[in-house]
């Protein structure tokens, strides 16, 4: 929330009657409002950049499984659920790693990398909502 400093006082709002009221010129009415709009512009400015930033990580998000690293990204935990629903118990599918690799996975390993992404994943969205 904008506030600002006036008689060694913090105020908060920025209408012109309130602030007429206090005694401030127009001039210094004016002041504060581009201070306010300062303020807001930089704070959804770096929210912004934030986003993008976690964003880059989420689309690079990779986990390991038996030694295996599998892409975390939300389109492959969605191909990861698809599959490890539709197989069976110690049923195996091909698979294509992060590096591009082709290998046999089992229900079980697909399950674990969708499960360790999702955690990373919410990892990811717990931290924003700190910021």
């Amino acid at each position: 929330m904008f506030k600002y400093l006036h008689n060694n006082r913090y105020h908060t709002d920025t209408t012109t009657s309130y602030m007429s009221e206090l005694g401030l010129s127009e001039e210094a009415q004016e002041s504060i409002r581009t201070m306010k709009e300062y303020e807001q512009n930089k704070e959804t400015v770096e929210r912004v950049l934030f986003k993008h930033q976690r964003q880059k990580q989420l689309d690079n998000l990779t986990v390991e499984v038996d030694g295996m690293v599998f892409d975390g990204d939300e389109a492959s935990q969605g191909r990861m659920n698809r599959a490890s629903f539709s197989m069976q118990e110690g049923e195996t599918i091909g698979w294509v790693l992060a590096n591009n690799e082709e290998v046999m996975v089992t229900k079980e390993q697909l399950a674990k990398a969708l499960r360790l992404a999702g955690a990373r994943q919410a990892e990811f969205w717990a931290q924003g909502e700190q910021e």
